[in-house]
């Protein structure tokens, strides 16, 4: 079954989730020194990820709408790549910490493994199938070099 979220609006979502979580369920307080700092920096390297996984698709002009994963003209194997199979998605999921972390409470935290579950699940799959589908042998050989995250 396809999804029919984008995305970039599930990650919103999850953002909103997030700050529901510390807002009306705050759980035990956590703050460090350069909390905000911190916070700041993991978000911005989450948005740098995303932004040069991003850029690699748009050089070879291929689709980065997973809802429309026929359109995939070309397998993305180089740069960020090379290191993760999925680093739009691991750049959201840094993005999201830093919300986390500036939250300053631990219930924010329980929204990213579910997150995580829920990309892999609803559109790494699929996006997956697709592409072997498409690119057959060259996208297994691909999962067999990069770890779908990290």
């Amino acid at each position: 079954m396809r999804p029919m979220i984008p995305p970039p609006v599930f990650g919103l979502i999850a953002a909103g989730l997030l700050w529901a979580a510390d807002r009306y369920l705050p759980g035990l307080s956590v703050s460090f020194p350069g909390q905000a700092m911190v916070a700041v920096i993991v978000a911005a390297i989450g948005v740098m990820i995303e932004t040069v996984g991003i850029a690699a698709f748009v050089r070879q002009k291929t689709t980065v709408n997973p809802l429309r994963p026929e359109r995939a003209n070309s397998l993305v194997i180089s740069g960020l790549y090379r290191y993760s199979r999925n680093p739009m998605y691991l750049g959201m999921v840094l993005v999201l910490l830093g919300v986390a972390i500036m939250s300053g409470s631990v219930t924010p935290y329980l929204v990213l493994p579910v997150f995580v579950l829920v990309i892999t699940r609803r559109y790494i799959r699929m996006e997956e199938a697709n592409l072997t589908r498409q690119f057959g042998d060259d996208y297994l050989a691909y999962t067999k070099r990069v770890r779908r995250w990290i």
